[in-house]
């Protein structure tokens, strides 16, 4: 399908903007934007077309560290309340997240979670991966984490979660400690 959404605000990026711009989309993907002149003309009749009336369009956001939303957390979802999540996310202008689990789950929680997200796909907003907030954390800054659960960096443990799931994107890991440089090899 092409889709023309012309008379909008678009923000491109940190340097672009157009006050009254057009989008052009085929098969989902934007294909062109471009600043409100004569040519809309040229594609008006080739596109089914939406005044936008001036409504802002920008990019979605990405979430590199979220524990949830509404009230749900990563950390105990279950689908039907990760579909949710992601629903929520996208009415909020998220497009994309890593679903953070917490410094408050010890080893045995984090690969049950691992596990549990490896084959999720999301109806809204994209699950795009997971960030480990740990368990690889100070005790000496551990804020409000429970040290009780902070694991020494070790790249046996780390190959443990590597093998619960391919979706680890990102992890917080507490660089200063004795081993972290192992884990990040």
């Amino acid at each position: 399908m092409k889709i023309l959404l012309k008379h909008g605000h678009l923000v491109i990026d940190g340097t672009r903007e157009y006050l009254d711009g057009a989008v052009l989309i085929e098969d989902e993907r934007i294909k062109e934007v471009f600043p409100q002149t004569d040519r809309i003309r040229d594609v008006c009749a080739e596109y089914l077309s939406y005044d936008l009336k001036g409504a802002l369009v920008m990019p979605g956001f990405f979430d590199t560290h979220t524990h949830g939303i509404g009230n749900l957390c990563f950390d105990s979802a279950d689908e039907a309340q990760m579909d949710e999540i992601s629903r929520l996310f996208a009415r909020d202008g998220t497009t994309s997240y890593l679903a953070t689990l917490s410094y408050d789950l010890d080893r045995e929680a984090f690969c049950s979670r691992l596990k549990e997200l490896e084959d999720y796909e999301s109806p809204c907003a994209r699950f795009a991966g997971i960030h480990m907030e740990g368990p690889f954390l100070s005790a000496q800054y551990c804020g409000a984490g429970d040290p009780e659960k902070f694991l020494p960096p070790d790249p046996d443990t780390m190959r443990e979660f590597l093998a619960c799931s391919s979706r680890i994107r990102q992890m917080t890991i507490a660089c200063e400690l004795e081993g972290a440089k192992e884990v990040g090899h």
